[in-house]
């Protein structure tokens, strides 16, 4: 968690900085699960990171541009309309992703299973988020051309 703090103190403000609240609340309840489970404090780290990156992208969704909107912008500072509905989208879909991403890593975490929480944290949402950035790296591509 200390970390985390001095990160968000010297880190550069960038697309995919986190406010403090969603710091706060992220810390809390590593905090609060720690005091409570030490292992189960370990495990839940992975649940609570995505819960995290999930409500960045989510919250882009109401406070504008999106964040993929903003990753498109590096590149391509004058969006289409098109272009920018396209990104929102994209901004849902990992919205979605990591929540469930997050769902899955705490549901196995909490059950204990301890072989499938190392397989789905260490190698399949991995192999999933890549898969997502991929595909759609792909669709844009064909939809381009």
């Amino acid at each position: 968690m200390a970390l985390i703090a001095i990160r968000y103190v010297f880190a550069q403000p960038g697309p995919l900085t986190m406010g403090p609240s969603t710091l706060l609340i992220v810390g809390g309840a590593l905090i609060v699960v720690s005091l409570a489970d030490r292992q189960l404090a370990a495990l839940a780290y992975p649940s609570l990171i995505s819960f995290a990156f999930a409500s960045a992208f989510g919250l882009s969704l109401w406070r504008r541009p999106s964040l993929i909107e903003r990753f498109a912008r590096l590149r391509q500072p004058d969006l289409p309309d098109a272009a920018k509905t396209y990104c929102a989208h994209v901004t849902l879909l990992w919205t979605v992703w990591l929540l469930a991403n997050g769902l899955i890593a705490a549901a196995l975490a909490f059950g204990r299973h301890m072989e499938l929480w190392l397989l789905w944290t260490s190698l399949i949402n991995y192999l999933l988020s890549g898969t997502l950035l991929g595909g759609e790296w792909l669709f844009r591509r064909i939809r381009e051309s």
